[in-house]
């Protein structure tokens, strides 16, 4: 039924871009098709050669071979040329884990002067990628719409809206947290003093607090680039943006990206390329949201301490990096800097170095810093 609602959706959107009756859009004439798998196991002697307990955060380890999570997806995209100047594609790609991760969206060229229009279920910026480390910088992702790559005087600007949230199970999670928290007497008694309360009306509030678990964080995204450099912005909004407990955490945020792209190794000419970014953000432009949507891997990738696994005093999804990704103070604020790139010597011997790393202020009790350096050698040449 799901499969059957979104094809209909998809061809709806088509057939409003295309400005035809739906049924002309049914001659196809190309397909396309990408996969990416991965399946890796990673133990240790010093944990008893288990599994490792967590597969986000691996980037801090590096690459090739450290990967314990598995992963893999399949991407269709289906091309109909409607006429010299106007082309539909539609695009479906399916996640390794539930139907979630399935990603859908129409684009149509043709429509405005310049550009592509799109709607549906997507990611963007995925160029903007660290291979070393498997670390993307940006982690758009969400169901909206947009244009890209629209000139303007010698550039190209990209304006996006995207939906996104935590996915928390209000009849499961919620649920399971009051099971956890409430069984002992003295995080209770704590939970019931600072946030919700005792006496009449408690019984509302938890109710009110359990719904507002699930709320969509909304992204305006904007994106120029022009020449080597692109600049980006995103400004975010979350309504009640609350936890388990009741606390209201930042319902606004922003964050800027800049990105500078050299066709050398930082001056050194030749077989060369070489990346320096930028990042700053505040409030849900902060800590694992920098540059990011809510997603699976902004949820797990390096960045706030006080969001990827850890125990904490409210039972375990005090500690679950899904449940935290939102939990960002007002007045919160991060910045990453990345320097990464490559260069292969005549002789074929290459050089992939790559520098990540990011401070935060939580604005309340704790300033965190994370970084890491990879070096990556290859005898191949690019590509690596």
């Amino acid at each position: 039924m799901k499969n059957s609602r979104i094809s209909m959706a998809a061809l709806a959107v088509s057939a409003a871009l295309t400005g035809i009756p739906t049924a002309s859009a049914a001659i196809i004439d190309d397909v396309e098709f990408h996969g990416y798998f991965r399946a890796g196991f990673f133990a240790s002697k010093e944990n008893d050669f288990k599994k490792a307990d967590i597969g986000g955060q691996k980037e801090l380890l590096g690459r090739l071979g450290l990967e314990s999570d598995n992963d893999g997806n399949l991407n269709f995209t289906t091309i109909t040329d409607i006429s010299e100047e106007k082309q539909l594609r539609i695009n479906v790609g399916l996640g390794d884990t539930s139907f979630d991760d399935l990603i859908g969206f129409v684009e149509m060229d043709g429509v405005t002067p310049s550009g592509t229009l799109w709607g549906g279920k997507r990611k963007l910026g995925e160029e903007n990628y660290i291979f070393m480390t498997d670390f993307f910088y940006t982690d758009l992702e969400g169901i909206g719409f947009g244009i890209q790559d629209y000139e303007i005087e010698d550039g190209f600007l990209d304006v996006a809206y995207l939906s996104s949230d935590r996915g928390i199970s209000l009849d499961q999670d919620y649920d399971d947290f009051v099971t956890s928290a409430f069984n002992n007497t003295d995080i209770r008694n704590e939970l019931n003093r600072r946030f919700i309360g005792i006496g009449p009306g408690a019984e509302e509030r938890i109710a009110k607090i359990r719904d507002n678990q699930n709320n969509p964080m909304h992204t305006l995204h904007l994106s120029y680039t022009l020449g080597a450099l692109t600049l980006q912005g995103n400004y975010k909004y979350m309504p009640d943006n609350w936890d388990f407990t009741g606390k209201e955490w930042a319902e606004q945020g922003v964050d800027a990206t800049a990105i500078y792209h050299m066709l050398d190794f930082f001056g050194m000419k030749g077989n060369a390329f070489s990346y320096a970014i930028l990042q700053a953000g505040q409030g849900l432009g902060s800590g694992n949201l920098l540059g990011s949507t809510i997603t699976d891997y902004s949820s797990l990738r390096p960045g706030a301490l006080s969001q990827g696994y850890h125990t904490g005093e409210w039972g375990t999804f005090s500690g679950d990096p899904y449940y935290l990704s939102t939990h960002r103070e007002d007045d919160a604020t991060s910045v990453r800097t990345l320097v990464w790139g490559g260069y292969t010597m005549p002789n074929g011997i290459g050089f992939f170095p790559a520098i990540e790393a990011q401070y935060n202020d939580e604005a309340v009790t704790m300033i965190s810093s994370s970084m890491t350096a990879t070096m990556r050698a290859t005898t191949t040449g690019w590509p690596p």
